[in-house]
């Protein structure tokens, strides 16, 4: 660790260990004059170990798993529980900023889903169902895909978020990426233009503390889609699809690197006919 007067390298570095995690996450969304809330709440166990010259693994199982959707979305529930079993128990690779680069046990996972498949399509009938089941299955059976979905926020994407690197106290010194946030609405994905400061730098409480700001970057084409969608569903055309708030605060452990606690709240609207909250909160425990 290196440090000098306010400034810091934020390094992961994982020695074998045991960590929990509780996670919560509230979507609010208005749309057409209707609101529906829904929410979940789990905790995440990781069991962390290292060989020399190895990446670490991380063993990740997702424990009391519960859920409440909205009235109109009751009958879902058990299937999405049933979904949330194919990833209670991962095995990921984490390199040394905090990325993602294997899934050790893809293979048992793919055994699962065709398990799950096979019953899903027992219980459920319909050209909604094989689409969706499509879906999955081109997700599941390809590791970039399900990568990128353990990073969002919705699964693992808070747990490191790739935040590593060097930070100074000094909030003029911005650091700037670009993040996708899949399945925005409706499917379709967005791209954040995240800036990222440093708040606090504790050395006595082993603490820093990083806080980011995000805009819709307006170029990608996925806006455009996002709003051919909601004309389509009879919204006014003269409306526009707009982040209004993307707010993250994440500590991490000086020494290890490790997330101490995390938010991240995601906005979006479309005019008065859509709106969306997302937040997202996890808590070492």
């Amino acid at each position: 660790m290196r440090f000098l007067i306010n400034d810091i390298e934020l390094k992961l570095q994982l020695a074998a260990s045991s960590e929990s995690y509780l996670q919560k996450i509230t979507s609010e969304v208005f749309l057409n004059g209707k609101t529906t809330i829904n929410s979940s709440e789990k905790t995440l166990s990781l069991e962390i170990s290292r060989k020399k010259n190895q990446l670490p693994q991380i063993n990740i199982k997702s424990k009391n798993h519960a859920i409440a959707l909205a009235p109109l979305l009751k009958k879902q529930e058990a299937m999405t529980i049933k979904m949330a079993t194919l990833t209670d128990s991962v095995i990921l690779g984490i390199d040394a900023n905090g990325d993602i680069d294997t899934i050790h046990n893809h293979h048992i996972i793919k055994q699962k889903w065709d398990i799950l498949k096979k019953e899903l399509a027992k219980q459920y009938e319909g050209d909604i169902m094989e689409i969706y089941c499509f879906g999955i299955d081109k997700k599941i059976n390809d590791s970039k895909k399900l990568i990128s979905d353990f990073k969002q926020a919705r699964l693992f994407g808070l747990l490191w978020d790739n935040l590593y690197g060097d930070y100074t106290d000094d909030k003029s010194v911005i650091k700037k990426r670009t993040k996708r946030i899949d399945n925005c609405v409706n499917h379709i994905p967005i791209i954040i233009n995240e800036d990222i400061f440093c708040n606090l730098i504790d050395d006595n409480n082993g603490i820093v503390e990083l806080q980011i700001k995000g805009q819709l970057n307006k170029e990608e084409t996925y806006i455009k889609k996002i709003e051919n969608h909601f004309i389509r569903e009879g919204a006014k055309k003269e409306a526009r699809f707009a982040l209004s708030k993307y707010n993250g605060l994440f500590q991490f452990d000086i020494k290890s690197g490790l997330l101490k606690k995390g938010s991240l709240l995601i906005e979006t609207v479309f005019g008065e006919y859509y709106k969306k909250k997302e937040q997202f909160d996890i808590q070492n425990i």
